[in-house]
C-alpha cells in the first residue's frame, strides 16, 4: 500500500466508512492506501461536523490550486528576506506568515532555511 493522496472515489468510501464507525486500519485496507493516508486526510479535511468527501475534495483541489507552479527565489524576494531575517530578527516561519498574510509570493520556510545554510557556508 502507498502512501498517497485519495481520488475523489476513494474519499466516498473513506466517508462512508466512517459513518458506520470501521476502525481506521480496515478503512485503509478496504481503500487500498496505508493507515497514515487515511489518518492524514482526516486530520487535514474534516471541517466542523467530521469529515466529508464534498468538504475534502474542495480542500484538496483549493491546495492544489494555491501551490500550483513552483515558486522561484527571485533577489528581490531574497533581500526581503533576508532584511526580515538580519534587521527584523523573525524566523522563516514568521516570514512566510508574514508574506501569506500580506498577499505576497513566497517560498517556503523550508527553501529559506536552505538560503541561510547555503549563505552560512559560503560566508
Amino acid at each position: 500500500m502507498k502512501n498517497k493522496q485519495l481520488i475523489s472515489v476513494q474519499r466516498y468510501q473513506l466517508q462512508s466508512l466512517l459513518q458506520v464507525g470501521t476502525p481506521k486500519k480496515q478503512i485503509s485496507e478496504l481503500i487500498n492506501t496505508s493507515v497514515s493516508t487515511v489518518y492524514r486526510e482526516i486530520f487535514r479535511n474534516k471541517g466542523k461536523r467530521g469529515y466529508t468527501a464534498v468538504y475534502a475534495q474542495e480542500e484538496c483541489d483549493l491546495r492544489k490550486e494555491r501551490y500550483k507552479g513552483k515558486r522561484k527565489l527571485t533577489p528581490a524576494m531574497e533581500r526581503k528576506i533576508k532584511e526580515h531575517l538580519i534587521t527584523d530578527q523573525w524566523s522563516p516561519q514568521q516570514i512566510c506568515g508574514q508574506a501569506k498574510l500580506q498577499g505576497f509570493s513566497m517560498v517556503s520556510h523550508e527553501r529559506i532555511y536552505e538560503l541561510i545554510r547555503k549563505d552560512k557556508a559560503d560566508g
